[in-house]
């Protein structure tokens, strides 16, 4: 779901304008999406715009992609693994757990929901009768995930066609502050932040390039929270620059990012380690991101874990508390 805040529709001069912006902001449509229907309320709410991102926003990039190119969903999302690969050995891991425990295939159509795999999952790690087979389940589950999810949108590049591409376009050509638009996602992937870079090298934004694109500023996170912010040891050009401009445009992304991560000693940690409000956090400066990466350190490689929120109830019990300011 993509929404500006306060639309005003009351007059028939602004039910005539949203209905125009809703005519030509599908994507191709010509002219430019108008922004002015908005620009009153921008001004009568303080000056502020957020703009929310649902779980269909990346899914939209690729609506002429085949089902297993695109980004995961909760539907469909067993079966869909199933097609791309029958013995991937995190998919084999998770619904032999189901199958043993509960006597439920996963990948059959009725019971095909991630969602309700990892919300009846995530309990069992609680259990002490079921935590010892249901840690590997819950791991293995979550790579699923993020390999899924890191494959089909890292080679998704952002383009001046892209919808929310061209809704902060019009309101910057309207001189609406960069550091007065939020963008609120519950989206993990990295499409708003390459967006957002290729808008900030836009000639004409260039006077306000860094607060159009500020990182790790952006995520709200008081730089003091970030553990490090690392980049590949040999050089590679496919990096988000950093800037870290305070007065930039912020995504707050309420459900984690790819690019974020916990560091471990161990390749399979502990309930503890993973879900540790307390672990430290980091954030990697890559574009394509490789959920197994690991870092080099002087003495021995360490093993890093993407932070993502799983779709369990009670969130907040494995949020990190450096996420607390957002």
């Amino acid at each position: 779901m993509l929404a500006a805040k306060s639309t005003v529709l009351e007059s028939p001069r602004a039910r005539y304008a949203h209905a125009y912006r809703l005519k030509h902001c599908e994507v191709g449509g010509q002219p430019p999406m108008p922004v002015r229907p908005y620009l009153h309320d921008f001004r009568v709410m303080g000056g502020k715009i957020v703009l929310l991102l649902g779980a269909g926003a990346s899914v939209a990039d690729v609506n002429t992609r085949s089902a297993v190119s695109r980004p995961p969903l909760d539907a469909q999302f067993f079966s869909v693994a199933l097609r791309l690969e029958s013995n991937d050995p995190n998919l084999t891991r998770v619904r032999s757990y189901y199958t043993k425990t509960y006597g439920i295939d996963i990948c059959a159509p009725p019971n095909d929901s991630m969602e309700r795999v990892m919300a009846g999952l995530y309990p069992d790690l609680f259990n002490s009768a079921l935590e010892k087979s249901a840690l590997p389940a819950f791991r293995a589950l979550l790579s699923l995930f993020t390999d899924r999810l890191a494959s089909t949108t890292n080679n998704l590049d952002a383009t001046q066609k892209r919808f929310l591409y061209r809704i902060i376009n019009n309101f910057l050509w309207e001189k609406v502050e960069p550091q007065d638009i939020t963008i609120i996602t519950f989206n993990q992937d990295l499409q708003v932040e390459k967006m957002l870079e290729r808008l900030s090298t836009a000639k004409h934004h260039a006077k306000c390039s860094e607060r159009i694109f500020g990182f790790p500023a952006m995520y709200a996170i008081p730089r003091a929270q970030w553990t490090e912010v690392t980049g590949p040891t040999t050089k590679d050009p496919d990096v988000f620059p950093v800037t870290d401009d305070k007065d930039c445009l912020r995504v707050l992304k309420l459900h984690g990012s790819l690019n974020w991560y916990s560091t471990h000693n161990s390749r399979t940690p502990t309930r503890t380690a993973m879900l540790n409000q307390k672990r430290r956090l980091s954030v990697t400066r890559r574009r394509r991101i490789d959920p197994d990466m690991r870092l080099k350190g002087e003495k021995r490689s360490v093993y890093t874990f993407p932070v993502v929120v799983p779709p369990v109830t009670h969130k907040s019990s494995v949020l990190p508390d450096a996420l607390g300011p957002v």
